[in-house]
């Protein structure tokens, strides 16, 4: 199976929920492999830092975490050689590999990618900026007739905005729905900014675990 996170604008949470449901996935008991298409390398090298940060240290830091192993791979793959590792995992039936794809959607192969992905997340914001360039990606994806099945995901949202413009959210999700299907909010904390590559917090699980408990029904139930 493939899933691959996508937006073509960044800042919206592609990498941090990455690596999150990687992590969410692999407590599920599945096979997990991380591919980091991004140009910066941003999680394979989040990797390598989180890597380099003892054990020891990281315990002191924050003494809630789960006792997670490192049950997911991170490997970088460009767009130049995506397709034919895409090509060559296409019948390992066991697996869930996990794609971050670049913010931008220029390449042929990124199209590709996002063509043979079983599911595509597509985190976004409400700000207007990014509320914009998430009605793009939805047009791109129909021009493209990319058929894979969308799954929007609410990110980093204040929750005064949430109980002062219920109607706007309800508005946008209703629009969002007639593509694909929104995922319940991940709200606005900075636990979510200090995420690992190797370990999820007890706050974090307790953050995402609605929207990610969601996704997996979806996904594989």
């Amino acid at each position: 199976m493939i899933i691959s996170f996508a937006n073509q604008k960044g800042g919206v949470g592609k990498s941090t929920h990455c690596a999150l449901l990687a992590q969410y996935l692999c407590d599920k008991e599945k096979k997990v492999h991380v591919i980091d298409m991004d140009f910066q390398m941003s999680l394979l090298n989040k990797r390598k830092n989180d890597e380099s940060f003892s054990l020891s240290e990281r315990r002191e830091q924050d003494e809630a975490v789960f006792d997670n192993s490192l049950n997911y791979s991170i490997e970088a793959i460009t767009p130049v050689d995506i397709i034919d590792y895409l090509k060559k995992i296409n019948s390992d039936k066991e697996s869930v590999y996990i794609i971050d794809t670049p913010g931008s959607l220029s390449n042929e192969n990124v199209v590709k990618t996002l063509y043979m992905s079983d599911f595509i997340i597509i985190p976004f914001d409400y700000s207007e900026l990014k509320l914009d360039s998430t009605a793009v990606f939805i047009q791109f994806i129909k021009r493209f007739r990319i058929t894979s099945k969308l799954i929007f995901l609410p990110n980093d949202l204040d929750k005064r905005y949430r109980e002062n413009r219920p109607e706007a959210l309800d508005k946008v999700n209703k629009i969002f729905s007639e593509h694909g299907v929104v995922a319940p909010i991940v709200y606005h904390l900075a636990d979510m900014k200090r995420f690992s590559t190797l370990e999820m917090s007890a706050r974090q699980r307790e953050i995402i675990l609605p929207t990610y408990d969601f996704i997996y029904e979806y996904v594989f139930i």
